[in-house]
């Protein structure tokens, strides 16, 4: 499931995702890969994609790409891109399985 993030900050975005596929609050424990790839300038507006790659039974990996375009211009460039895995975590900050329902990696 791909899912274009609300307008916040770039991690807060993530964390929105993490936490509604995980269904309750989830915590970062790895970022893979970050990369960046281009400069983004006061101004240009800015796309955050976010994708459930893959689940495990406390846990799920995110992959997320950000992109921007200069407000006076049609083309957009990827600006970067990295992996976060997350975890759900209990009312004591535990690790919990996720809950049943939650978003899951698109297949195919």
């Amino acid at each position: 499931m791909l899912l274009r993030v609300p307008s916040v900050s770039k991690p807060a975005k993530v964390c929105l995702v993490a936490s509604r596929a995980i269904g309750g609050r989830a915590v970062t424990v790895a970022v893979d890969g970050m990369a960046f790839l281009r400069p983004v300038a006061v101004g240009d507006e800015v796309s955050v994609f976010a994708e459930v790659i893959s689940t495990g039974r406390t846990s799920l990996r995110i992959a997320v790409q950000a992109w921007r375009r200069d407000r006076h211009q049609d083309q957009a460039e990827k600006v970067t891109e990295a992996t976060f895995t997350f975890v759900a975590v209990g009312d004591y900050r535990n690790p919990r399985p996720t809950l049943p329902g939650a978003l899951s990696p698109k297949e195919g």
